[in-house]
């Protein structure tokens, strides 16, 4: 029997949403937990599904997203998602055709970027994604931390269950501009914060609040006991987010942290892999990198559009790109990148690159030499490395939501 993909209708949600569950190795869900779930898939999201027959063997999805680019203009972006086919029906093709299905309805709509956080990274670039950022995981040994310095002043305040979601709404969206932050739907904040509300762990938000009185940063996260040798117990505290205004608001943050009575050791899951708290302490050895990992894969779906929106650094000279993209061939061209902008040019490129690569650079993260090494880009060094010049951004990249 032919199997369809096509564009996932209301009514076929559910029935979507169990595919999606068995292809990453969870139970379905029962009806209590569809509810829960259900705003997730009626609020700014869109799919494709694999049907055989009447039942629904793989799902593609998307959220409807903006995303900070550097200079700091949020251009729309599809949040790739929920992916995958169940067992029975892998290797024919499906997850191609519904990845195709989402891509092409995206850019139809005009959507500017498409972004993933992939299970499997080897999947994705041959549909054109690049690793644009990447994470670091962390562990603070607190009584070796002492002074941070470069911590702003300020005072504190810990939020009340009530409070926490309309104040962390509010922080985040009016302080955020890190390249590669998303604007954060309703259902995806009460997704993150929901321990923080509801749960019945001991889970907090810490509101920063400056010298002027101005709320510039919180801090959310978990505290537990940690018996040790059955005898001494140890405070431990995981960090879920830490955002601030700037690096000081951010370190005032860990400050207050590290100073949590009771806490011997911190560590950080996720977080981006330019932290500056490891040079703030007074011992560098209380913070380790635990590990390294990819975070944020990127795809332009409009290349013009997308090297037009974002900033360059105020560099001399200017670059002529052209990119080639296989799956969208109206995408190829040649672009003059210089400290002014981006357009169009009929010169000949002096770097030519794959989709790919431009997905990986867009953001400032990763560098256009390393893409001449891996071969998703060709150019002479000098202007590889003027390119280099152009797109880097400080701080490095980072999207910290996961969708």
């Amino acid at each position: 029997m032919t199997i369809d993909v096509r564009l996932m209708q209301p009514h076929e949600m559910r029935a979507s949403d169990d595919v999606k569950s068995v292809a990453l190795l969870m139970p379905p869900n029962d009806d209590e937990v569809w509810e829960r779930a259900r705003g997730g898939w009626e609020q700014g999201y869109m799919g494709a599904s694999a049907w055989d027959g009447e039942r629904c063997v793989g799902h593609v999805g998307a959220f409807d997203l903006r995303m900070a680019l550097p200079g700091g203009e949020r251009v729309t972006t599809a949040g790739i998602s929920r992916v995958g086919v169940i067992p029975t029906h892998l290797r024919r093709g499906l997850l191609t055709r519904m990845m195709h299905e989402v891509l092409h309805e995206q850019r139809r709509s005009g959507t500017m970027l498409a972004a993933l956080l992939a299970s499997e990274v080897v999947i994705y670039p041959r549909f054109g994604f690049g690793l644009a950022t990447e994470e670091h995981r962390l562990r603070i040994d607190v009584p070796r931390v002492g002074r941070i310095n470069g911590a702003t002043h300020g005072s504190f305040r810990l939020l009340a269950r009530g409070e926490v979601l309309s104040t962390v709404d509010e922080i985040y969206h009016r302080v955020v501009h890190r390249p590669g932050t998303i604007t954060r739907t309703p259902w995806l904040l009460g997704r993150y914060l929901h321990e923080a509300i509801t749960g019945p762990t001991a889970e907090y938000v810490v509101v920063h609040t400056s010298p002027d009185d101005v709320d510039d940063g919180f801090a959310q996260y978990s505290v537990k006991w940690h018996e040790t040798d059955g005898v001494e117990r140890l405070g431990e505290c995981e960090v879920k987010e830490i955002i601030g205004a700037d690096t000081s608001v951010e370190l005032a943050l860990w400050q207050y942290l590290c100073r949590v009575s009771l806490l011997r050791e911190i560590t950080v899951d996720r977080g981006p892999k330019d932290h500056v708290l490891r040079h703030a302490v007074a011992d560098p050895r209380a913070v380790r990198v635990l590990g390294q990992w990819d975070e944020l894969l990127l795809r332009p779906l409009h290349v013009g559009e997308c090297l037009a929106a974002r900033a360059y650094n105020p560099v001399d000279g200017e670059v002529t790109l052209g990119i080639t993209d296989p799956l969208f061939p109206d995408n190829d061209g040649v672009w003059v990148v210089s400290a002014a902008g981006a357009h169009p040019t009929s010169a000949a490129p002096e770097v030519t690159a794959s989709v790919n690569a431009l997905g990986s650079t867009l953001l400032g993260g990763m560098r256009w030499v390393d893409q001449a090494a891996i071969g998703t880009a060709k150019g002479q060094p000098t202007s590889l490395h003027r390119l280099d010049a152009l797109f880097h951004h400080h701080p490095a990249p980072y999207c910290g939501s996961f969708f």
